[in-house]
């Protein structure tokens, strides 16, 4: 088998990548002209990668305005953002994703807003711009898209790095909840509650919610949630399967409950959502 060591203090098994690391929800390849501009809204509850072929795109929060420039390669950290424009006409290649592992999760959140990535590789650049042509949940490990998630894997290890941000996996906190987050990976088809997790780590819940929010920066249920939404969207948007056989196998066994969580997570129904260009998720 394969390997990839990415300095993240472990090795990583590309067979395993789709498992423990990141979650690929959507992207591809948009244009927009000069007067194109959108505010924040729940599509923007993920991690972005942009690559600009031409123009440029400036993305702002309350505290900063960030100008993406023409040839760069950017992460973007979307759970800060509060709106997006451009005063010319522009091209990107571009993609969403979600931390699937809570140590990546919580490196990621130490970055700012906009972080400037390396040069890319042009195989890396290739499969970008046709991340929703090669998207394929079931079964998600052909080998473009292996090829796309173990180049995007390298491409954060090198940011981290860089940042001199060390992802820390074996800790006394981090070891006694361990089997917690085992449990959620094997169990996000099932509805999963904040007194549940603490019984797997045989202390109470309000201990256990203190332990868990110290460690990885996120309370257990937003993570779950996250976890969950982003897997949901993934679904939406990639598959044919109905907004009832989605919130099923993510544990929401009522329609009407499962949109309700999806609503007041993105800012929109599934259904508007799935009806919605792509593009319009940029």
């Amino acid at each position: 088998m394969y390997y990839i060591s990415i300095d993240l203090y472990f090795t990583i098994s590309v067979m395993q990548l789709n498992n423990i690391l990141l979650n690929i929800i959507i992207g591809g390849n948009y244009q927009g002209n000069s007067s194109w501009s959108r505010k924040r809204d729940g599509s923007d509850n993920c991690y972005k990668i942009y690559y600009i072929d031409y123009g440029n795109v400036t993305i702002y929060n309350n505290e900063q305005e960030c100008s993406l420039s023409s040839d760069n390669l950017y992460l973007i950290n979307g759970f800060n953002i509060t709106g997006f424009k451009s005063e010319q006409n522009f091209s990107v290649g571009w993609l969403h994703f979600i931390p699937q592992s809570i140590y990546l999760y919580k490196a990621l959140s130490q970055l700012p807003l906009v972080t400037q990535l390396s040069t890319p590789h042009s195989e890396f650049l290739s499969l970008l711009k046709n991340t929703d042509k090669i998207i394929a949940p079931y079964p998600k490990l052909n080998y473009k898209y292996l090829k796309l998630e173990t180049l995007l894997v390298y491409t954060l290890s090198e940011v981290l790095e860089k940042n001199n941000i060390q992802i820390t996996i074996d800790t006394p906190r981090s070891n006694l909840l361990k089997p917690l987050l085992e449990h959620i990976d094997k169990h996000l088809d099932s509805e999963i509650s904040l007194s549940s997790l603490a019984e797997i780590c045989h202390v109470s819940s309000a201990h256990f919610l203190r332990l868990f929010t110290n460690e990885y920066k996120i309370t257990p249920i937003n993570y779950v949630l996250q976890r969950k939404m982003g897997k949901a969207r993934n679904l939406l948007l990639t598959t044919n399967l109905s907004i009832k056989e989605i919130g099923y196998q993510l544990g929401f066994y009522d329609q009407a409950y499962f949109s309700k969580v999806f609503k007041k997570y993105y800012g929109i129904s599934p259904k508007k959502m799935k009806a919605e260009p792509k593009d319009s998720l940029l």
